[in-house]
């Protein structure tokens, strides 16, 4: 009659971390393999309180309603943005930029924080920025976003 022994690192308490951490690592896997663009659910915002809102001169914003993709700064970030479906230029909206973790782009960002549809139905803007290559240099391009929009609106 044969021992029945595991290899030492087949050990049970390993099998145990190894089911514990698999779907973790699966996820993230997911995640990062996963590109598809067109993710956004965006939401309309409540302009009731319209006397609280701070508003600005016809036409000085020319932003645009809903899903904006393939937006770039002079520098090269790229960004995707989504405005309230009934984006009303002659009232001004808070800006809520998400920065892309690591190795992501603007749709895993929005896909990965799921803000779209609540901040845009809140009446937020929402940039979704590209991850630049790691350099001194990054902050600051990554800054013009904000700049940038507020000068040319949404």
């Amino acid at each position: 009659m044969q021992n029945f022994s595991l290899e030492p690192y087949l050990t049970i308490r390993n099998l145990g971390y190894l089911i514990l951490i698999a779907p973790v690592f699966i996820i993230i896997v997911l995640f990062l393999i996963d590109d598809s663009g067109d993710i956004s659910n965006v939401g309309t915002a409540s302009y009731a309180n319209l006397s609280q809102q701070q508003s600005c001169s016809t036409g000085k914003l020319d932003g645009e309603k809903g899903a904006t993709y393939g937006q770039q700064t002079r520098e090269g970030i790229k960004y995707n943005v989504r405005a309230p479906l009934n984006y009303d230029k002659t009232i001004a909206h808070p800006l809520l930029v998400v920065y892309a973790p690591a190795k992501a782009n603007p749709a895993k960002s929005e896909k990965l924080t799921n803000l779209t549809y609540q901040a845009t139905s809140a009446g937020f803007i929402v940039a979704y920025a590209d991850h630049p290559e790691l350099s001194t240099s990054s902050a600051v391009k990554l800054a013009s976003i904000p700049k940038l929009m507020q000068k040319n609106g949404a």
